[in-house]
């Protein structure tokens, strides 16, 4: 269900902002789900509506300056969810249009690679947003929130792969960037077309780090989509995808341990400390790979076994 005083919020903001007629909502229901947001579902004349609700120690998360930018920026792209109200004061709350479709995170992504890729490089020749992501501040940010016993041996051994190759990854050109765009963002509409869903930390990065990003549970998506993205890429290229991917899981990682320490067990119905270590645990065999310079190998076997 959805708590009587937010409920009373969105129907407020639906009339005052809206101006929709009060008789007309309806509340559908609450997703479950989202590692950031309480996402309800709207009607109002029979058009539904996602809103996106924050709670308070959420907003630490993300940066609504970011989300901004780029709703302003993509406000005309086809491939992108409409926003039709944003809480610039309290920076908690967003109306979107509802996307009638299916996540892709419930659908067997590599028979999408084609319509994920078209959606990607639509968002990727944009007009670049106002922020840059900056991934290594936002690392070192991370790191000084969590407990320093956090930071384990293979955190550690992650972030030395990872620095050893620090200054060609933040040297890459920079394009219009999602850096969260999981299977979980991407919506499947009715007439086939990928939708790209929550801008949260949407700001400019290397393309490679979105490519990295749709791997989020198994990398090989993020290898097949490489390959339709940009058949004749380079080995350095497919290196830096590893080492984003790596970057990313440790990201993930630093993020849930931070939510499982403020409590967030309880308020999402997820297990954060298993979170966090299922995805540092898969930069095992990100490490290999490098280590014993076998990406390619890994690359022509996924190709092979799709």
């Amino acid at each position: 269900m959805i708590n009587k005083d937010i409920n009373e919020r969105i129907i407020n903001i639906f009339v005052n902002e809206l101006h929709a007629n009060k008789d007309d909502i309806k509340f559908i229901m609450k997703h479950e789900g989202g590692m950031s947001n309480l996402t309800y579902l709207f009607s109002v004349n029979n058009k539904k509506y996602a809103v996106h609700y924050t709670e308070k120690n959420g907003l630490r998360f993300v940066n609504r300056d970011y989300e901004l930018s780029a709703l302003n920026v993509t406000k005309n792209n086809p491939f992108v969810q409409k926003c039709v109200y944003f809480d610039k004061e309290n920076l908690d709350l967003r109306i979107y249009e509802y996307i009638d479709g299916t996540s892709l995170n419930s659908l067997d992504y590599k028979n999408y690679i084609k319509e994920v890729s078209n959606s990607f490089k639509s968002f990727h020749q944009m007009n670049k947003f106002d922020y840059d992501y900056k991934p290594f501040d936002y690392l070192t940010k991370m790191e000084n929130e969590v407990h320093k016993d956090d930071l384990n041996e293979l955190y550690n051994e992650s972030k030395n792969v990872l620095l050893t190759k620090r200054s060609q990854l933040i040297n890459r050109e920079l394009y219009p960037c999602h850096n969260d765009a999981q299977p979980s963002n991407l919506v499947l509409s009715d007439d086939g077309k990928v939708y790209i869903i929550d801008l949260e930390f949407a700001a400019n990065n290397d393309y490679l780090y979105d490519i990295a990003t749709f791997g989020n549970l198994e990398f090989k998506y993020s290898i097949l989509l490489l390959n339709e993205y940009k058949k004749n890429h380079s080995k350095d290229e497919l290196l830096y995808l590893i080492l984003w991917r790596t970057f990313i899981n440790m990201q993930w990682y630093l993020v849930a341990k931070e939510k499982y320490h403020l409590g967030y067990n309880e308020i999402l119905n997820l297990d954060f400390n298993d979170i966090g270590y299922f995805f540092l645990n898969k930069n095992r065999e990100l490490i290999d790979l490098i280590k014993n310079d076998k990406i390619l190998e890994y690359e022509k076997e996924v190709l092979k076994n799709g």
